[in-house]
């Protein structure tokens, strides 16, 4: 049974506790608070910011990696009825 302060959604299959969602908020580098363009605007600063072929730091690859996870969990969240970011709309 699910309790519903251990759990806050269910997506694509996959539960995501609390603190899982705090930390794409973090991977962000943005507050729970944002609304989808700055969430969008912060994603594309960071995939820039730790981008392999941009980034030649040891952690470059794991932590751009982090922040596409967290912006397809949050931007799904996020996006209005209707839209899906994505390639084409991100």
């Amino acid at each position: 049974m699910l309790g519903h302060r251990t759990f806050l959604a269910l997506e694509g299959g996959f539960l995501h506790h609390d603190h899982d969602r705090l930390r794409y908020y973090e991977a962000l580098g943005v507050s729970p608070e944002i609304d989808h363009e700055g969430l969008r605007a912060a994603y594309r600063a960071r995939i820039k910011e730790f981008h392999p072929d941009r980034n030649k730091a040891p952690e470059a690859s794991a932590r751009f990696q982090e922040v596409q996870q967290a912006y397809e969990v949050l931007g799904d969240l996020r996006s209005g009825p209707g839209t899906t970011p994505g390639p084409g709309n991100p």
